[in-house]
């Protein structure tokens, strides 16, 4: 089952280079990625599997799913972008509770 990894820098899921050492797992067994974010699991059984992918960076997020379900000979690409700067938060009404769809803009001063 030929796997590959993928780094999309702009968002739009194109592959702009590979990402080395991504921990990739396929029914127990765990690699890591090549230079190139390259990553294959030979001799993988018949039926679906659950291929799931951690980075350990800091700086670095999933802009696709980061486990999928794919069949042997299947070619599973997991897109990681990096980013210096996060912003995290919750909206709260008085009360301390949670108000949903609620629109956030952010801008640099």
């Amino acid at each position: 089952m030929e796997k590959s990894l993928f780094l999309a820098v702009a968002l739009d899921g194109a592959a702009e280079g590979g990402v080395e050492g991504v921990v990739v797992q396929v029914d127990g067994v765990v690699k890591e990625t090549a230079r190139d974010g390259s990553f294959a699991f030979n001799g993988v059984g018949r039926g679906e599997h659950r291929v799931s992918a951690r980075v350990a960076k800091r700086d670095a997020y999933f802009t696709t799913p980061s486990h999928v379900e794919a069949q042997p000979g299947d070619v599973v690409r997991f897109g990681v972008a990096f980013t210096p700067a996060r912003l995290f938060g919750r909206v709260v009404s008085d009360a301390g509770d949670g108000v949903a769809s609620v629109g956030i803009t952010s801008r640099q001063s």
